[in-house]
């Protein structure tokens, strides 16, 4: 029995040498490098048929960078297209105008003014239209083209909420009480599906007019409008903990306990930004 531990132990230890002397090898579709070696990218051409992460290294070897301090809104009056199917009014009285897009329309088209050369985040302010528990997707096209594989399938999430009060049984455990959706406008940056990354997707665009196009893969929704906005900048710690010291922040002497369990609205088990 230990001649075999020992042989099992011979057979692993040289299995991982083997791994760690290639240099590259993959968890999920996330590559991990035994040392960084941004060469393999340098006859990158298409993105369309590649990752997100060989779709931001390949640009960012061309040079370009994040843009700085734009907010652009994008309305209805930017819609250039759609299928004809879809519906454009008010969800609720007193909203604006929004895109109501039920099952069967495969498309939606919105060409946007671009002022600078760079990269942005795409964020849409949507509102989830029918009773169900799927999380509606659609797919991403740019100038009728998928920019990267993980924009296939982009998921809109749905906001719940408990829907009464925590009780409590006789041993003393919490029965959570069963949940509800929120059907209520919100805004947010799209992120890969998978959740490989944490950050937002960002979208490399050059000065000019784009097309902005996305398909229906499931669920319906109501769009309002979209949004191009420059990547946030996420201070270091170090930067963050100066900034409060020159504010005047003190330690604090005593805990502050937060009951996690008591929520006011909750998204999607998948969503985890």
């Amino acid at each position: 029995m230990k001649q075999e531990l020992r042989f099992f132990k011979r057979i692993g230890a040289g299995w991982l040498a083997a791994v760690l002397a290639m240099g590259t090898f993959t968890i999920g579709s996330l590559p991990l490098q035994a040392e960084e070696n941004s060469s393999q990218w340098s006859g990158f051409e298409s993105p369309n048929e590649n990752s997100y992460r060989a779709y931001i290294m390949h640009w960012e070897q061309e040079g370009v960078l994040d843009t700085q301090g734009y907010h652009l809104v994008y309305g209805m009056d930017t819609l250039s297209d759609f299928d004809g199917a879809a519906e454009i009014h008010p969800v609720n009285e007193g909203d604006l105008p929004a895109l109501i897009w039920e099952k069967d329309e495969k498309f939606a088209r919105w060409t946007v003014d671009v002022p600078e050369t760079g990269f942005y985040e795409l964020h849409i302010e949507y509102m989830t239209i029918e009773d169900a528990v799927d999380t509606p997707k659609r797919t991403l096209k740019i100038d009728g083209e998928l920019p990267f594989k993980e924009a296939m399938g982009v998921s809109f999430y749905r906001l719940w909420t408990d829907n009464g009060i925590v009780r409590t049984k006789a041993n003393g455990d919490e029965l959570r009480p069963k949940s509800e959706e929120l059907k209520n406008w919100q805004t947010r940056p799209l992120y890969d599906s998978g959740r490989l990354y944490s950050m937002p997707l960002r979208i490399y665009l050059t000065e000019g007019n784009h097309t902005i196009e996305l398909e229906h893969v499931r669920g319906a929704l109501a769009i309002q409008k979209l949004l191009l906005e420059s990547p946030r900048q996420i201070p270091t710690y170090e930067e963050k903990r100066q900034e409060y010291q020159q504010m005047g922040y003190q330690d604090a002497e005593q805990p502050i306990r937060f009951e996690a369990e008591i929520t006011t609205t909750l998204r999607d088990t998948e969503d985890t930004n």
